[in-house]
């Protein structure tokens, strides 16, 4: 599996069984909808941490990938697409 940081900001630490490519993306890649996104097309959720992002797609069989983008919601969460 991968996770990918489309921010600078973000600073990613080592995640077992996960690639961590920064500054990459994967558009329309591994895409699909699941519950609770933001998209009807898309998995997008907000969360508070990438340690989160992991904990979700680890624990959804469809999930292959996810980035975290720079974008935050209105409370400060990140992105995981």
């Amino acid at each position: 599996m991968c996770l990918m940081s489309t921010s600078a900001e973000i600073s990613l630490i080592y995640f077992s069984g996960y690639d961590i490519l920064e500054g990459k993306d994967l558009p329309g890649q591994f895409d699909y909808p699941c519950p609770e996104s933001r998209s009807a097309v898309n998995c997008i959720r907000s969360v508070h941490s990438p340690q989160e992002a992991v904990d979700l797609c680890t624990a959804d069989v469809k999930c292959r990938a996810f980035v975290i983008g720079h974008a935050r919601t209105w409370t400060g969460n990140l992105f995981s697409k």
